[in-house]
């Protein structure tokens, strides 16, 4: 196995997958990635299904992932500081990827599957039912602890 450094990587043609190794004579091409999901960072792994949404999309989870309130250790009880929240009830996702199953993250659940059903008799009420819903659904399934 040979590290290429990020320097090397724009001068490089590196398959992602074996059969695209094979497409080429070996001249052409003698690097191949170690996985087809080491392209994304761990976190970009653990999204369900990059390749049918937009970047940008998959960017913005992204960076939600890293700011989840999950559980970040089971011994929360005995932090020093006092500004830890928790999310109260974590769930698994309904969907995982091989990177979830691989490094178990079901230990440490990341947020919970909100099924949300929007209806309304007429339109001018939606919105005002939509925010007392929302703020019913913040105090009780949302709650975070510190």
């Amino acid at each position: 196995m040979e590290m290429i450094g990020t320097f090397e990587q724009p001068y490089l043609d590196i398959a992602v997958t074996h059969e695209e190794l094979m497409e080429r004579p070996p001249r052409e091409r003698k690097y191949i990635e170690v996985s087809p999901e080491a392209i994304f960072s761990f976190t970009a792994s653990l999204t369900p299904y990059p390749d049918f949404n937009q970047s940008p999309r998959n960017m913005y989870q992204c960076q939600m992932a890293k700011q989840t309130m999950g559980h970040s250790s089971y011994t929360w009880r005995h932090r020093a500081d006092p500004k830890a929240y928790r999310l109260i009830t974590p769930q698994s996702p309904l969907v995982r990827t091989k990177t979830y199953v691989k490094y178990d993250v079901d230990h440490y659940p990341l947020g919970f599957n909100a099924v949300v059903a929007v209806m309304s008799y007429t339109a001018s009420c939606l919105i005002m039912h939509f925010e007392n819903n929302l703020s019913l659904l913040m105090r009780t399934v949302c709650r975070p602890t510190s």
